[in-house]
């Protein structure tokens, strides 16, 4: 799952394995990305490096059996499907990571916690998640916790800011920037160094 935008070497080498495991069960190679591409449905599009149709036959050549192409506005329906996938857990992070990051643009943060937490406890060494999970909490009323996630997030990616975690600037919806700049408060709230994350927010 995933835009597979370029189809590079990483997501080449991420198919391989992937149909090595299906071939050997027996089952069917499928990919799921989404149509448009999330930055595109969040009007942050900066052009893309493979139009759908060339996706597809990229990945067929690869010998992935099934292509789905979602509305990027179903994305939190899809990952709560994969979840239901019998599939390794070391891969299911990235989908909890999913559900958690949609939740939190939607102002749901009671319901993304316990998606970020599963994310973490499958693959806890990506600030990200920690990330989010702080600006939940904050958002909750639950500051130490929150401080908590800041610092664990902190520990694995020393020198973050608030300016240079913030969502692109160039493209971007207004929505999708006013949400982007409250999670930016709320991680500095929950002691995340500024930056200049004031001046980025208003350029």
């Amino acid at each position: 799952m995933g835009d597979f935008d370029g189809v590079h070497l990483g997501h080449r080498a991420l198919i391989a394995q992937a149909k090595k495991m299906a071939r050997q069960d027996g089952r069917k190679l499928v990919v799921m990305t989404f149509e448009p591409q999330p930055r595109e449905y969040f009007g942050m599009d900066q052009g893309r490096l493979t139009p759908l149709r060339a996706k597809a036959r990229l990945l067929a050549e690869l010998g992935v059996d099934a292509l789905f192409a979602l509305r990027f506005d179903d994305a939190l329906a899809a990952y709560m499907l994969a979840n239901r996938y019998d599939t390794p857990q070391v891969s299911r992070w990235t989908w909890l990571l999913g559900v958690g990051q949609a939740y939190v643009v939607l102002d749901r943060s009671e319901d993304a916690l316990p998606w970020l937490q599963r994310s973490i406890a499958v693959t806890p060494g990506t600030g990200r998640t920690h990330f989010l999970l702080a600006a939940a909490y904050q958002r909750l009323g639950r500051f130490d916790e929150a401080r908590a996630a800041v610092a664990a997030g902190m520990k694995l990616r020393p020198g973050t800011t608030a300016a240079n975690v913030s969502l692109p600037k160039k493209n971007a919806s207004a929505t999708y920037l006013e949400r982007g700049k409250e999670i930016n408060d709320l991680l500095i709230a929950a002691g995340m160094p500024r930056g200049d994350a004031q001046a980025s927010a208003t350029q």
